[in-house]
């Protein structure tokens, strides 16, 4: 979502057409980019269907690049308020660095303490 004083303002209106374009330009994004605009609101609303499956290396990239490169050179030049924009997707469980995670249990607790700050659970008993 894109805030601006006047969604229908040419500069802003350019600004969506750049994004548009510069997302399609990267092959990291499918058509179709929906822009619809709620004036009375001042925000635009935009959908942006990433390729990939959601959750793997492409859809986690394409997240990266419109954050780090494409949202910034379109959109942040009439903007200062751009929300909605998904935090880096993680990657799944199975495919994360396991060099810091010794085998068993109590290496995995480890490493969920150490991602989320809660407390492992005990043990179990056999």
């Amino acid at each position: 979502m894109v805030e601006a004083d006047d969604v229908q303002a040419p500069q802003v209106r350019r600004a969506l057409a750049d994004f548009t374009a510069a997302a399609l330009d990267t092959n990291l994004v499918n058509r179709p980019v929906q822009v619809t605009a709620h004036p009375k609101q001042n925000v635009v609303e935009i959908s942006v269907p990433l390729a990939g499956n959601g959750s793997d290396s492409t859809s986690r990239r394409a997240v990266q690049v419109l954050r780090d490169d494409v949202i910034p050179q379109t959109l942040g030049k009439v903007s200062s308020e751009v929300r909605g924009v998904p935090p880096p997707v993680p990657a799944p469980f199975s495919s994360r660095p396991r060099a810091d995670c010794p085998t068993g249990r109590g290496g995995l607790d480890r490493g969920l303490q150490r991602e989320t700050g809660e407390q492992s659970l005990p043990r179990p008993t056999s």
